[in-house]
């Protein structure tokens, strides 16, 4: 018997042009309808690429996008979905479990799942060693919720270590707070100096042509310092906490890219959030 994983369509918009044209066709209607998530409203190349995720993933495409944020410039999902994908997929026995071992710094968490086809039990481990390691303690909710975020880590470890194919390389919300960027700076001297040696001649330094940068109107201008404002008013001056606020009002944390009506939308639910915490 096939299993879920098996089912899910490998049509590639790349290859297909009937299948694109019919995708496209789709995102162009989900972008028009207020039940899809704001982040996802008026832009139908974003609702066409989560419509192909959706489809390479074997998901319900409302499914994937009330699921789905911008972190950072990149996608990612919610660590629920991770799971109900695993747990869906006739990979596995049962579901999957966690241990918690340990109180405070010597807290630790072990997702275990029973492998459907060997009948191996495949574990994997978060401790709070790994999460100072890491730095991941900088995100409020290892304070607020911490059990919560040991189920989702370890969860997504395990699923990256034994069953990669059920994520097929996306990344959850939480991975890409997580993450810093890479950069220049992060690259030793030497190593940077090594890497231009060996690309001499392969690749031609040249500075990208820039683009003039689009008008923004004084509305919006505006609207995007108030929701600033109201993010610092209710996250404090933390600028983690601020970008989480952000986040959860306008589904990005990028506030640049917010104008109009979505811009209004965010902003409103920010001043509704303020309200709410002040009132309490």
């Amino acid at each position: 018997m096939k299993t879920e994983i098996q089912k899910r369509g490998t049509t590639s918009v790349v290859s297909n042009r009937e299948y694109s044209e019919h995708i496209s066709k789709l995102a162009s209607t989900f972008s028009m309808s207020e039940l899809v998530p704001k982040q996802f409203q008026k832009k139908p190349a974003d609702c066409f690429i989560a419509l192909q995720m959706a489809g390479r993933l074997g998901v319900d495409p409302m499914m994937l996008m009330q699921s789905m944020y911008v972190v950072h410039g990149r996608p990612g999902f919610e660590a629920k979905l991770g799971l109900a994908l695993l747990n869906g997929s006739g990979l596995i026995k049962g579901r999957i479990q966690w241990v918690f071992e340990g109180q405070g710094k010597d807290r630790s968490c072990t997702a275990y799942a029973v492998d459907r086809e060997s009948g191996e039990k495949c574990t994997s481990t978060v401790d709070w060693a790994m999460v100072e390691g890491e730095g991941w303690a900088a995100n409020k909710k290892w304070k607020t919720m911490p059990d919560q975020m040991f189920r989702y880590r370890s969860a997504m470890f395990l699923i990256r270590a034994y069953w990669p194919e059920v994520l097929m390389g996306m990344q959850t919300v939480e991975e890409i707070r997580d993450i810093q960027p890479l950069s220049a700076k992060t690259i030793p001297a030497d190593g940077l100096a090594e890497l231009k040696e060996a690309t001499a001649g392969i690749i031609e330094e040249k500075p990208e042509p820039k683009e003039p940068a689009p008008e923004v109107s004084q509305a919006d201008r505006e609207g995007r310092q108030d929701l600033r404002m109201l993010a610092r008013q209710y996250a404090g001056e933390d600028e983690a906490d601020q970008n989480e606020a952000i986040l959860d009002a306008a589904g990005t944390t990028d506030v640049d890219s917010l104008s109009g009506e979505a811009l209004e939308n965010a902003t409103s639910k920010m001043a509704i959030l303020v309200g709410e915490k002040e009132g309490s």
